[in-house]
């Protein structure tokens, strides 16, 4: 598999696992981005795939309010 064909997957897979992770612990779009103390748009836009993926900080602080490492939301 090439580079980017990883990278196609990986991107993919991110907005899945969030949105599947929040849907877990019963939270809004707003609630989890309250708890991460991030914008709800960042997290729709995560969520949605509109963006190739968060700053280090907002990733541990959504992965820390939904108990997972970051890798678990954002791969490697």
């Amino acid at each position: 598999m090439s580079m980017a064909q990883r990278t196609a997957l990986t991107i993919r897979r991110r907005p899945v696992a969030l949105r599947v992770y929040r849907a877990a612990h019963d939270l809004s779009q707003r609630e989890l981005a309250d708890l991460a103390g991030c914008a709800k748009g960042t997290v729709s836009n995560l969520e949605r795939g509109t963006v190739s993926g968060p700053r280090p900080e907002t990733a541990r602080a959504l992965a820390a309010a939904l108990g997972v490492e970051p890798e678990v939301l954002f791969g490697d």
